[in-house]
């Protein structure tokens, strides 16, 4: 049987409470700015459904009761409000984006910190090489890593 399946639904979602939890105060910590703006952007994203159905229902009211001029204002507040709705997935998606490079950069510098600090003997094993390597790392292939790799390959 493996781990996975043995621990109960209530340790993963614990494990996951308190993973999130950590990110964000990481992401408090070290991208404040970013945290702050992407907060705001989703919760103009997360009202902007209630807005486009008043304006909807404010444009159905229009029309039923006959007022041809009456539909004019509804509509354009409507489409200028799905349009910033667009505009709001965009700014978001940049903003997250921002957020994390800064995030897996502070990662990097931590992890670089925490070699660097390694004696050379704990170094040339192949058990350390595997942690600081293992699969899904996303650092091996930054720039950072890269040019770090480069670097070392090239170093007699």
């Amino acid at each position: 049987m493996s781990t996975d399946a043995s621990r109960s639904r209530l340790t993963v979602v614990r494990e996951a409470l308190t993973s999130a939890a950590y990110t964000v105060r990481q992401a408090a910590r070290w991208t404040p700015g970013w945290l702050a703006a992407s907060v705001g952007i989703q919760l103009l994203v997360a009202l902007n459904p209630a807005v486009q159905v008043q304006l909807a229902a404010w444009l159905v009211n229009s029309v039923e009761r006959g007022e041809p001029s009456g539909i004019w204002p509804p509509l354009i507040l409507l489409s200028a409000f799905m349009g910033v709705f667009l505009v709001l997935g965009s700014l978001s998606s940049f903003v997250e984006q921002r957020q994390v490079i800064r995030l897996e950069r502070q990662y990097q510098r931590q992890l670089l910190r925490a070699i660097t600090e390694l004696p050379p003997q704990r170094l040339a094993t192949e058990e350390t090489n595997s942690d600081v390597s293992g699969p899904g790392r996303r650092w091996r292939n930054s720039p950072t890593m890269r040019s770090w790799n480069a670097t070392a390959c090239t170093t007699p």
